[in-house]
């Protein structure tokens, strides 16, 4: 990273160019289309990309189109149990006596779900890109370019749910931490269609000239996201019925026996009545203007920047109970023949999509607005940006030395209806602040001899919030009994990081590089997201709010191999072990010191891969350990983390002639899971799987 670069990087920067006419010149064709076959549900994703470039005008002026398609037809079996703690009778009141000969109970406190959520998905998304570029050089000394860009992705999804409400009956007397019982829990089946839309337009007109004996480079950039839900519907049945359930997580925690499963009550359609319909949407829209302007002269480069961003979010909810909003038709109307599975569990049918649609047209209008969530849904935000920066690029013999300063100055201000709990008010609550950075850097190279060279930087890096993590927002989430209100705040700070880096690299005199790096992050403010338990409009809720950490670091080691064989075969490793911890400057549950969230003990890569005439192929392996993922405010036996995983690929190519070729991608062969649990893995939160996909396509070029 260095001064001439966003100072929002502090994992490393990427810098994205836009394709060129000129990279190659000449009249340019390339094209791809194929089509996967997905492990679950039997389903097949199509792809499909091409990209025509010219030169023309005597090389002086070039234009390119690219079009990308493609869509994924996914199931997705998911698995959510909240946990929670209990106090248990242990042993019969019978047995022992207090003083007075008064019967007394012991008691013992364990852990146990609070419900278990059990989704079965259908998702279909969708996603259409065309880039744009015009490019015009008269001369050596002069560039004016435009690129274009837009795009919208589609995800259209619809979701069978079954509940579990433990919470909603009584622990039985003798359970333990992973085994026991619920007499009259409830069970519900829900519904729901989701479709979310995201459109964004990107417009860039720029130059590139020689002048006074230097190169000075400028740009302006528009570029507008809008996210809407054209549905978010839900439809929510309750079964009369409430039989005893007992559970043991024992011997899987992550698809334990559950007994409803084998008495099937869950399968009895008939039992169940309308309980509720719900409906939530939410238009968000970000307007972006950037200006850019460098010159660079000899050893030296000066340049700045300045960037305007508005974002505004109109949220509504809507929910009926209501007898007179219940359908006409049984819940079995809206079931279709075919199963709905979830791993070895039998949740019942399908949802016959038609009929469900046209009750959600038939009835968002009438339902009744939530008022006070609706508003607090919304807000308005505006965050400007300038910088300027100056470095020096010095290079000697072996030596090599960038080093210079960037300032940045940031203003937020934003703006959100806020519901006082006490008066039951609601009033327009505006947030607003202002800070300046400063980012020195240092950068080394030194080349010990044609093979080893040696590096060293040292840097300063941001992570600026996300606009709906600064402003004074509440947003209304729930599923089964569990309401969870995520909140803003508006005195959130941007995570600071000085860096120090070191790193040797070895380069083979054939193909082939093997390195040693060490960092070391000094962080102040960092972002952690936190949760508490706590009231919201009266409700007992769960409260997620995001703060920031006074202190914390990141050190560790990286090492990289990689190496052209013999025959065409070559090898890939690479492995970083990690030591972070923030400290939050108060005490939680009786800790004020934790892992990083989000950063895992260790991450690897190795890859075997073949590359010689006609075949190409890669067989590669990623792995990643457990890492934090929330703070229970409350209870460290409750902080929820994402447990470590591994992910086997395989790529091939074939090439057929010098235009064509045949391309395989087979992705998560060994079907990993994302698993996340509370505190400990026997405590199992989130288990999602979505198979192994299997892509053949063919590549063209001209």
């Amino acid at each position: 990273m260095t001064p001439d670069q966003e100072a929002d990087s502090i994992a490393g920067a990427v810098n994205i160019k836009t394709q060129s006419p000129f990279k190659k010149g000449g009249f340019q064709f390339r094209a791809e289309s194929g089509s996967s076959y997905n492990q679950f549900g039997g389903t097949n994703d199509k792809r499909g990309a091409f990209t025509v470039s010219n030169t023309m005008l005597n090389d002086t002026f070039g234009a390119l189109l690219s079009v990308s398609y493609s869509e994924t037809d996914r199931q997705v079996d998911n698995i959510e149990t909240v946990w929670g703690r209990y106090l248990v009778p242990v042993i019969p009141a019978t047995m022992s006596s207090s003083v007075s000969g008064a019967p007394s109970l012991l008691i013992d406190e364990v852990f146990a779900p609070v419900e278990s959520l059990f989704k079965d998905y259908d998702t279909n998304r969708e996603r259409i890109a065309v880039t744009g570029a015009l490019e015009y050089r008269p001369n050596d000394d002069m560039k004016l370019f435009y690129n274009s860009t837009w795009s919208r992705f589609t995800d259209d999804e619809y979701r069978n749910r079954l509940s579990i409400l433990y919470s909603e009956g009584k622990i039985v007397a003798g359970a333990t931490d992973s085994k026991g019982a619920f007499t009259t829990p409830r069970i519900e089946k829900q519904i729901r269609h989701r479709i979310q839309q995201n459109h964004i337009i990107s417009n860039e007109l720029g130059f590139d000239t020689n002048i006074a004996d230097g190169k000075l480079k400028g740009s302006v950039s528009l570029a507008t996201a809008e996210q809407d839900y054209p549905r978010r519907d839900e439809l929510l049945f309750r079964s009369s019925l409430r039989p005893t359930i007992s559970y043991d997580y024992s011997l899987n925690a992550k698809e334990p026996y559950i007994s409803l499963f084998d008495t099937k009550e869950h399968l009895n359609i008939g039992s169940y009545a309308f309980r509720e319909n719900a409906y939530r949407d939410a238009d968000t829209k970000e307007d972006t203007v950037a200006v850019k302007l460098d010159f660079e002269k000899d050893i030296f480069v000066v340049g700045v920047k300045f960037s305007d961003s508005e974002r505004e979010t109109d949220g509504s909810r809507r929910r009926n109970r209501s007898s007179s909003a219940a359908p006409s038709l049984p819940l079995s109307a809206f079931l279709t023949t075919e199963e709905s599975k979830n791993y070895s569990y039998l949740l019942g049918n399908k949802i016959n999509t038609t009929l469900a649609n046209e009750y959600f047209d038939l009835t968002k209008a009438s339902s009744p607005i939530r008022v006070e969530q609706s508003l607090t849904e919304d807000y308005n935000a505006e965050e400007k940006i300038a910088a300027a920066y100056g470095m020096v690029k010095w290079k000697a013999d072996k030596l090599g030395v960038v080093a210079g300063v960037r300032v940045e100055k940031t203003k937020n201000v934003g703006g959100a209806p806020v519901f006082n709990t006490k008066t039951g008010a609601i009033k327009t609550q505006t947030s607003e602040s202002e800070n300046t950075h400063v980012f020195p850097n240092l950068t080394v190279r030194y080349a010990f001899n044609d093979g080893l060279i040696g590096r060293f930087a040292l840097t300063r890096s941001l992570a600026r919030p996300n606009f709906d993590d600064i402003v004074p927002r509440a947003v209304e989430s729930q599923e089964g009994t569990q309401l969870v209100v995520t909140t803003g705040n508006p005195d959130l700070n941007a995570t600071l990081s000085n860096n120090v880096d070191l790193s040797l690299e070895y380069y083979f005199d054939d193909i082939g590089i093997a390195s040693v790096s060490a960092f070391y992050k000094d962080l102040k403010d960092y972002n952690y997201v936190l949760r508490t338990n706590g009231t919201y409009i009266t409700n007992p809720a769960i409260l997620v709010r995001p703060e920031n950490a006074p202190k914390g670091e990141i050190k560790g080691v990286e090492v990289n191999f990689q190496k052209q064989l013999e025959n065409g075969l070559g090898l890939f490793a690479n492995y970083t072990i990690a030591d972070a911890s923030i400290n939050v400057g108060r005490v939680y549950a009786g800790r004020s010191k934790f892992p990083l969230p989000g950063q895992s003990d260790y991450t690897g890569n190795v890859a075997v891969f073949y590359e010689k005439g006609k075949i190409s192929a890669r067989l590669s392996y990623t792995d990643r350990g457990e890492f934090l993922n929330e703070i229970n405010a409350d209870d460290a036996a409750l902080d929820l983390y994402w447990d470590g995983r591994g992910q086997l690929d395989f790529t091939a190519g074939y090439k057929v002639d010098k235009n064509i070729e045949a391309v395989l991608e087979a992705k998560n062969l060994t079907n990993s899971a994302g698993v996340r649990y509370y505190g400990s893995k026997s405590r199992v939160y989130e288990y999602e799987k979505f198979g192994y996909s299997i892509y053949f396509g063919v590549k063209y070029k001209h």
